[in-house]
């Protein structure tokens, strides 16, 4: 059986160290972190699409999107490299790690406290760094709490987690040397979440959500000739409701979800061959293997300036009431190099077989009549894009056209209660982000414009018209001190209290922070200072006042 072993290792792995390359120095990669980051906002009821190729209408907590895992169109995505060959990969749909193991990365500590209006407090507390070359340890903590930012509500958040990593030695054994030099990741994840509203008209309501996980992943060094990714996560996921003003009444459900995760690519002579796989045990079992191919164009002798990635993935997802169902899509995703700078990019992909044994719609057992469960037939799917960076400038705008068959249309039926009409819809989505520097000044912006209508009625779906900017500004004086604003600009169907609707609004926030010495800074935040946020979903606000203060220090 070693023998056997030996021999499967060798035939894969044979030639890949002596070909391995260490990625080119990036020219252009403009940190547009704070696009990504977590606003302090209260998660409240909102329609969501899930992953798993399902569309759940579901109260009080945001789902991660990973519908065909496509990518998030923005600067992230993409570098543009000094040998002025564009490197792009689409995402695999699993996270990445939040921590990145870098060469060298001092020890550092940041602590942030808040107070805002409706007794709201925010505490964040932060430690990385590398303990010593090659193994890092991150820990942080997060808590919100806040009462009365609704009449008779109260939210309260907490989350700690603890992650480290680790860079493998190099390593010369013939079968195990493919773990040469790579990225070995533990994380350890626990978050608690607890709310609730209170109303005549509608049934008062508490949420208490635990979540727990664990996770471990491996990673190689990016080579030329092959990489690979692989995660394997496990959660334990429990949620408490509390429901009354139509009797007392508690629903409790609990959740173990294994995630395994696995990407592999290898470059045989002009192609990238790539594999993923997927595998997540859940009530609703999901299985995802996709195959694709690179640089198909090469086959064809046309020049370098096109790029032709040909895929096919393979979804197969079992639910709760014995439904089996499989799916089939292609993709095509087309890169053209504009010039050295820039490129031109377009991802296309239709659904070509649909196999459900039970098509259902599925009362969810939480809450009110307005919980259904459906699953859209007829996918498609096309982004267009063009990205552009260079050492102080980056820009990337697309345009995503989705449609569904068979997608649920909310209909109000009485103050608190919807019924659905299951239609054809259609989503349209043009994204735009960039950052540009110019000596001490930094600029940032970033915008979503999202349309969405039933094809035949045009009724609204549950993704409202919409417009959303943020613009930021930042300057650093020779002194150490720096000025941080940032201006969001929004226009919504939102309804308040009243129930008359809002137009849109404006955001805004100044901050600054002070290099007292060298590894130590002081910075302050004042949020909110035009206007109140309100959210998708109908009437619920923000406090409209938050001051945050914090320290941060590098050993």
């Amino acid at each position: 059986m070693f023998l056997l072993l030996r021999i499967f290792a060798i035939f894969f792995f044979s030639g890949w160290i002596t070909a391995q390359e260490s990625r080119p120095e990036i020219k252009f990669k403009p940190d547009t972190s704070k696009f990504a980051e977590e606003k302090d906002e209260f998660i409240l009821p909102e329609f969501v699409i899930t992953g798993r190729e399902m569309i759940e209408i579901s109260i009080g907590e945001k789902v991660e999107n990973e519908v065909i895992s496509f990518p998030v169109l923005n600067l992230k995505n993409y570098e543009v490299m000094e040998t002025n060959k564009s490197h792009y990969e689409l995402s695999s749909g699993y996270k990445r790690s939040n921590f990145q193991i870098k060469e060298s990365q001092a020890p550092t500590a940041k602590f942030k406290v808040g107070l805002g209006r409706y007794l709201t407090t925010y505490f964040d507390g932060m430690i990385q760094g590398d303990l010593f070359k090659g193994v890092y340890l991150g820990s942080s903590f997060n808590h919100r709490a806040s009462q009365g930012f609704i009449d008779n509500a109260d939210y309260v958040k907490n989350k700690f987690s603890v992650e480290s990593g680790v860079r493998l030695p190099k390593i010369n054994e013939k079968i195990f040397y493919w773990l040469d030099n790579a990225k070995l990741i533990t994380m350890f994840d626990y978050f608690t979440n607890s709310y609730g509203f209170y109303g005549s008209l509608t049934p008062s309501f508490r949420r208490n959500i635990n979540n727990l996980e664990f996770k471990i992943s491996l990673e190689s060094p990016f080579r030329s000739q092959f990489d690979y990714r692989l995660n394997v996560r496990y959660n334990l996921f429990t949620i408490i409701d509390t429901l009354s003003n139509y009797g007392v009444s508690n629903f409790d459900g609990k959740e173990r979800r294994l995630d395994f995760d696995f990407n592999f690519r290898q470059r045989v002579d002009f192609l990238n061959l790539r594999f993923d796989l997927r595998y997540i045990t859940l009530v609703d079992r999901y299985f995802k293997f996709g195959v694709s191919a690179g640089n198909v164009f090469e086959f064809f002798n046309i020049e370098r300036t096109y790029w032709l990635d040909v895929g096919i993935n393979f979804f197969s997802f079992e639910n709760h009431l014995g439904a089996k169902n499989l799916r089939i899509y292609p993709s095509l995703s087309l890169r053209y190099r504009l010039s050295s700078l820039a490129r031109a990019y377009a991802v296309f992909s239709p659904e070509v077989v649909n196999l459900t044994v039970v098509d259902f719609v599925a009362d969810n057992r939480y809450l009110t009549e307005n919980l259904k469960v459906a699953r859209p037939e007829n996918y498609l799917n096309l982004i267009l894009g063009v990205n552009y960076g260079r050492e102080n400038f980056g820009l990337d705008v697309s345009l995503n056209f989705r449609t569904f068959k068979n997608f649920p249309i909310y209909v109000e039926k009485n103050k608190g209660f919807y019924v659905l009409e299951f239609e054809r819809a259609q989503f349209v989505e043009l994204k735009f982000s960039g950052v540009f520097n110019y000596r001490r000044n930094e600029f940032t912006f970033g915008g979503v414009l999202r349309s969405s209508y039933n094809a035949r009625s045009k009724k609204p779906v549950p993704y409202y018209p919409s417009f959303s900017s943020d613009i930021g500004y930042r300057y650093v004086f020779p002194f150490g001190l720096a000025i941080d604003t940032e201006i969001s600009l929004i226009s919504n169907r939102v309804v308040d209290f009243d129930g008359n609707e809002i137009g849109g609004y404006v955001l805004s926030s100044l901050g600054i922070e002070y290099v007292v010495f060298k590894n130590f800074k002081v910075f302050a935040k004042f949020d909110n200072l035009l206007s109140r946020r309100y959210y998708i979903w109908k009437d619920y606000l923000e406090p409209n006042l938050i001051f945050l203060c914090g320290i941060e220090y590098k050993f």
